[in-house]
């Protein structure tokens, strides 16, 4: 029988998380119309290994680390589902959250996809992390330029995240994160998937939803569908000077391919931003890591005009 989901799960050395992940599924009531397809980025920590033997799961191992991009493209060529739901291995299932989810969407003919609601452990939304609008030049300079707490708590920056909306109630969003995000196969496809050049991780999400909104389709909020998500294993895996050096790396990447005229001068702002931070941070292990990212990334700027070599 052909499911009607195609659940993908990009795992990297997650540890038990994937595991946790892949039982939680069990507290869906109708477990059949779904396929769990999970894709091993060469994890060396044995988290694949815990689930190799599972039934019900689809395990696909890659030989080397090929970031997230490649990994859920290379399932969702595979998967059978009308529709696709990206998963972290760090999300558990709350029963029937899947359920839900697809009501809430496949119910809206307008919508090609839509995301659940995060929740801490305490069931609080993770409402800095999840949901955003798609990021513009002016927003790139104040999350660059400004300490996090004016960007949080400042009116304007305040509605980047739907702060100002009624979370207990659906609407439509821009920007939902990769670690829960409900697509339709065919337009997944038909969009060619995510952008690989976004590698290992971060802005593959973003540049996906801005590449649906530039085509006018839309993304749902489905908040009674909660997913209970950790968040930050994959960050804390790296060291804090690559993640600083990927994420803004990527960043430059992303206004790069869609505001070329002001990424002429954001990748030069970049280090600049970074060497600030440094000056004012509260660790002296922070200071470094920040003042190394800087360096880098001036090191790629210089030798080759852009954010990445």
């Amino acid at each position: 029988m052909k499911p009607r989901l195609s659940i993908i799960i990009v795992n990297w050395n997650s540890g038990p998380r994937l595991r946790a992940n892949v039982e939680s599924l069990r507290r869906e009531n109708d477990p059949t119309g779904l396929e769990v397809m999970i894709v091993d980025n060469a994890s060396t920590d044995g988290s694949a290994d815990m689930i190799a033997g599972d039934a019900t799961a689809c395990l696909i191992r890659l030989l080397s680390n090929r970031g997230f991009a490649a990994a859920a493209n290379t399932a969702a060529r595979e998967a059978r589902g009308n529709w696709l739901l990206f998963l972290n291995p760090d999300i558990i299932h709350t029963p029937n959250n899947i359920g839900r989810l697809l009501a809430g969407v496949t119910g809206r003919t307008e919508a090609v996809g839509g995301c659940g609601c995060l929740v801490d452990t305490e069931g609080r939304p993770q409402r800095h992390f999840q949901l955003r609008q798609l990021p513009s030049p002016a927003w790139a300079l104040a999350e660059l330029l400004l300490p996090q707490q004016v960007r949080i708590n400042g009116w304007g920056l305040r509605r980047h995240f739907y702060a100002h909306y009624p979370w207990d109630r659906p609407f439509r969003v821009q920007q939902p994160a990769a670690a829960c995000l409900l697509l339709r196969t065919d337009a997944f496809r038909e969009l060619g998937g995510f952008d690989e050049a976004f590698s290992p991780a971060w802005f593959e999400d973003v540049d996906l939803c801005r590449r649906l909104r530039d085509r006018r389709l839309d993304l749902w909020f489905v908040p009674d569908a909660r997913f209970i998500h950790e968040g930050g294993y994959s960050a804390s895996a790296l060291s804090p000077a690559e993640f600083l050096s990927i994420y803004w790396g990527n960043a430059c990447r992303y206004y790069t391919k869609h505001h070329p005229a002001f990424a002429v001068l954001y990748r030069r702002l970049v280090p600049v931003g970074l060497y600030m931070r440094a000056a004012v941070a509260a660790s002296a292990d922070r200071r470094q890591a920040l003042c190394e990212a800087g360096r880098r990334l001036m090191d790629r700027i210089r030798t080759t005009g852009t954010d990445r070599s």
